[in-house]
């Protein structure tokens, strides 16, 4: 029996064997486990049972949109179903068959653990880049923090002065004679004076409104870290572009301000629906590779707007540029040109697969020595659309 063979139990991957009625012969376990049947349950069934064909309103096409480019499969790779798992579940795959005899062998595709997988190493960018940036956060927080702690100190300085005025104010009610009162008075005065009091009284509202604003930038940066950092994948909030760029450029900042000068020419522009934590990881990573690819000192231009049905955002930089012959790979996982230990490959494929699943678009261009300018669009609120769009790839002729 086909059940019996070491190779067949020991392939990772679900797959089955029918007979020409298309009945279930023997599934291996990584089949069983990965849609929750037993042997018995299945053996002797129609695969039809438990295979259903897909199609454009199916589960399985609600999940693939949610897939990165690269895990949606294209026809020529096989049949899309969608599998009855045990409980009532439903499971996206991609079935391919091979012909042996008087049975065929029928291989499955997870696509969800697929899927799943590339969720986790799109979450490990995400925390590998909070790496790359800790040092330059904390000393983005450090900044305010230290400005927070010489305020207070100045403020408690200051209510240390006032407060031995009114307490002298307070003894003069103890003063038995006028002559004695007079002497006081003359001595309070003289400290008001000398201790600039009015000064002191008149200048703690202004230092507790810096702390105020010390301590909200400190909460921005806390706050737009933790929304990086998280991975939730609801693509459904109703978010503000702009607002993703602010994050973006609060997160990156030490790792911007040393290299370029950053001119924001930020539009009025409609919300869109997506992931505010994932959309912050795309621009983090823009910005910081447009830093990174300016030798000594440059500018990044960074502007929204309005553009038909898409909310348009252009990132340019004054950097090095991309060479003609890197610019097809660019978005490929793995690939960089930075030395070893500096960059994973993963950042801008993490890009391309972000925007995708927000149906958005990117598109690059550049020229070495003048700079590179990337070009993101995201649809409007109420003008997404059904199908990652192929122009998520860089066009034909922008990789000659």
């Amino acid at each position: 029996m086909p059940a019996s063979d070491d190779l067949f139990n020991l392939i990772p991957e679900p797959i089955h064997y029918e007979d020409a009625r298309g009945r279930i012969l023997a599934a291996n376990p990584a089949w069983l486990e990965a849609f929750g049947y037993e042997a018995a349950d299945v053996v002797g069934q129609p695969a039809t049972k438990y295979l259903l064909v897909s199609s454009g309103t199916s589960v399985s096409a609600a999940v693939l949109l949610e897939a990165p480019q690269s895990l949606i499969p294209s026809d020529e790779e096989g049949e899309r179903f969608t599998v009855l798992c045990h409980g009532g579940n439903h499971k996206p795959v991609l079935r391919r068959c091979i012909i042996e005899g008087d049975r065929r062998l029928v291989i499955l595709r997870d696509l969800m653990a697929e899927i799943h997988r590339s969720r986790l190493t799109a979450q490990q960018e995400r925390l590998a880049s909070v790496g790359m940036l800790a040092a330059g956060i904390a000393h983005e927080i450090n900044n305010p923090i230290g400005f927070i702690s010489s305020m207070l100190n100045t403020i408690e300085r200051y209510s240390k002065r006032i407060g031995e005025m009114l307490s002298g104010y307070r003894a003069l009610d103890s003063v038995e004679s006028i002559d004695d009162l007079g002497a006081k008075l003359d001595k309070l005065d003289g400290q008001w004076q000398a201790q600039n009091i009015e000064f002191a009284i008149s200048s703690i509202p202004d230092l507790l409104s810096r702390c105020k604003e010390g301590a909200s930038r400190v909460k921005h940066i806390v706050d737009d870290l933790r929304s990086f950092a998280r991975n939730d994948d609801d693509i459904d909030a109703l978010i503000s572009v702009n607002d993703v760029i602010e994050s973006s450029l609060n997160i990156g900042w030490n790792e911007i301000k040393y290299k370029a000068e950053v001119e924001k020419e930020l539009g009025v522009t409609p919300e869109i629906h997506g992931n505010k934590g994932r959309l912050v990881s795309v621009f983090v990573n823009l910005f910081v590779n447009a830093a990174q690819a300016i030798p000594e000192k440059g500018t990044i231009t960074i502007r929204t707007e309005t553009s038909g049905r898409w909310v348009k955002t252009t990132v340019t930089d004054t950097g090095c540029g991309i060479a003609p012959e890197h610019r097809a790979k660019i978005f490929d996982p793995f690939f960089t040109t930075k030395p070893v230990g500096i960059g994973t490959g993963l950042g801008l494929n993490l890009v391309y697969n972000i925007l995708q699943q927000h149906g958005g678009e990117i598109t690059v261009e550049s020229e070495v020595g003048k700079g590179t300018t990337f070009v993101i669009k995201l649809p409007i609120r109420g003008a997404t659309t059904v199908h990652a769009p192929e122009s998520l790839a860089p066009s034909p002729e922008l990789l000659e």
